[in-house]
């Protein structure tokens, strides 16, 4: 599913349905993310998440191009760095990253 809004409505904490998250670095790890989480309640919903989707198959696309985007793969600090790639993997324990090819070309 693509928004925990909808996988509560739908599948209330079950962990059989898991989500994909379209756009998980539009504004680095704790950026608004194409509005996955919604802004007002964002750390319910990325609770929520955890809760559900860590280990589970969670993962996603990486999006520098939606909304008001400001991550940049070809960064090495957006990569590498304390706001980047692995301190999201270590806190959503994602199974997979859809990388776009464009975004490697930049």
């Amino acid at each position: 599913m693509r928004y925990p809004v909808d996988h509560k409505a739908l599948f209330p904490d079950n962990r059989n349905v898991t989500l994909h998250n379209d756009c998980i670095f539009d504004g680095g790890p704790d950026g608004n993310d194409g509005g996955t989480f919604p802004s007002n309640d964002r750390q319910i919903w990325i609770d929520y998440t955890i809760k559900v989707a860590a280990n589970n198959g969670y993962g996603g696309e990486g999006c520098d191009d939606a909304g008001d985007a400001t991550y940049k793969w070809n960064n090495y600090d957006d990569l590498c760095g304390s706001n980047g790639l692995v301190p999201y993997i270590n806190k959503f324990k994602i199974a997979y990253m859809n990388v776009r090819v464009a975004d490697l070309d930049s």
